[in-house]
């Protein structure tokens, strides 16, 4: 059997190396009308990937926190409204100076001349840019519990076909056996061992097969398809990895494209802006008031206007620009400590990698070449009476113990290099294509 490598399918990492303005359009998109399910199950990697992405309902939940981010900018966006108002006034005794009697409406209007309006928008706008890359990290996050799960559904088939071959091979030693009570040989004891061994293999069977249901019915409740209830993923179905052989390299696109750190970033960049807007809302907000006043005895109509301005005196907003210049710093250390732990990640995600290789290879050059003389000799020695039935049985055994170990060795290998695609957010090509056509 040759060498397959497999990874983690990174269909979702091109959403973090394009703008997160295009992201938001297609989750608006995909929000607006969601595509029904396909008739066909998802039975590769990529497959399921994109029917995550285009059809979870867990999705579309996490994408309306974009949509919600968006009227936060239409709020901060509009003029505050105006007060319309009503006063009036009768005289009870004396000498009347302006008639015996007054009413008139007014309104009064706040005018935020002085940047107010644009700081808020730069505020809101910073904020929805936070809110972008938040969602994106939730979906960075989740897409490893999605891996996770096919991973588990296409070893665990892989242990089902294991198993299944066990199977074909005991029924060619039992062949074997009745050959052999054929030619004269009392074989009694070797049909029960050979019967026990298959009843072991059986119940083994059924494990197994639970095994991948379980893991199956999980990968299905995780991407929360509509209407989707088989995604048969196997270890052929696993893509292969798509980064550089170069630890310095995944490094370098992990920093480029880790959204937890880019989620950092745009937390310094939002607590700047709140700074920013509550130094503009010092300036003082004028409010011009305009409006007729009627009088009777005598009659006459008479134009008001007035404009009030508070005065700044005691609160100058030192209490919130204070609080969002500490959450800037704040943000500023926790993007350094992503930076510190995103060289550790990839660090130890790469030598756990290279171990798992190496006990891959050295295991299928040292333990499996040998598997298929030793079958033929101890079948050769038995069938000659050399051998008993219990020593054509430890032969076989030590193959099928043999390739087991190649399995958790290949699933080993399989966790180690998902580990370190999740952590460098690798991207194959052929998923950027079908993310940019998206």
């Amino acid at each position: 059997m040759k060498p397959r490598i497999f990874g983690k399918n990174a269909v979702i990492c091109a959403l973090f190396t394009s703008a997160s303005a295009s992201f938001v359009a297609r989750g608006a998109r995909a929000e607006a009308a969601t595509a029904p399910p396909k008739e066909i199950a998802p039975s590769t990697e990529e497959h399921v990937f994109e029917r995550w992405l285009g059809q979870s309902r867990e999705l579309d939940s996490l994408r309306s926190k974009i949509g919600a981010a968006r009227f936060d900018l239409i709020t901060a966006s509009v003029l505050p409204n105006p007060t319309l108002n009503l006063s009036g006034s009768y005289l009870l005794s004396g000498s009347p100076a302006n008639g015996t009697s007054s009413f008139g409406p007014g309104i009064t209007m706040p005018v935020p001349i002085f940047g107010q309006i644009g700081a808020r928008k730069a505020e809101a706008t910073a904020n929805l840019r936070v809110t972008e890359v938040e969602v994106l990290e939730e979906i960075w996050e989740r897409s490893d519990d999605v891996e996770d799960a096919m991973r588990e559904r296409a070893f665990s088939d892989a242990e089902v076909h294991e198993t299944e071959q066990n199977l074909e091979e005991l029924a060619r030693i039992e062949r074997i056996v009745s050959a052999r009570a054929s030619a004269g040989a009392n074989s009694v004891y070797d049909t029960l061992r050979v019967t026990t061994t298959e009843a072991t293999f059986r119940a083994a069977l059924a494990t197994a097969a639970t095994e991948r249901d379980r893991a199956e019915t999980k990968l299905i409740s995780i991407i929360a398809v509509p209407g989707l209830t088989s995604a048969p993923v196997t270890r052929e179905g696993l893509l292969g990895f798509h980064g550089p052989e170069n630890e310095a390299a995944l490094v370098q696109i992990a920093r480029k494209r880790r959204p937890d750190l880019e989620l950092a970033r745009r937390g310094i960049r939002a607590a700047e802006s709140s700074a920013a807007r509550f130094r503009r809302e010092v300036a003082p907000i004028p409010s011009v008031s305009i409006g007729p006043l009627f009088t009777q005895g005598p009659s006459s109509v008479t134009l008001q206007a007035s404009i009030s301005v508070p005065l700044p005196t005691f609160d100058r907003n030192q209490g919130p620009i204070g609080h969002a210049l500490a959450s800037a710093d704040g943000q500023r250390a926790l993007a350094d400590a992503i930076e510190q732990r995103i060289r550790v990640e990839v660090h130890g995600a790469w030598q756990a990698r290279e171990q798992a290789r190496q006990a891959l290879t050295s295991f299928r050059a040292g333990g499996l070449k040998a598997t298929d003389d030793l079958i033929a000799r101890a079948e050769v020695s038995y069938q000659a009476g050399t051998f008993a039935i219990l020593d054509l049985l430890d032969a076989y055994r030590a193959v099928w113990d043999a390739r087991a170990q190649e399995l958790a060795l290949e699933k080993a290998f399989a966790d180690a290099e998902a580990e370190l695609e999740h952590a460098a957010v690798l991207l194959p090509i052929a998923a950027r294509e079908n993310a940019g056509a998206r």
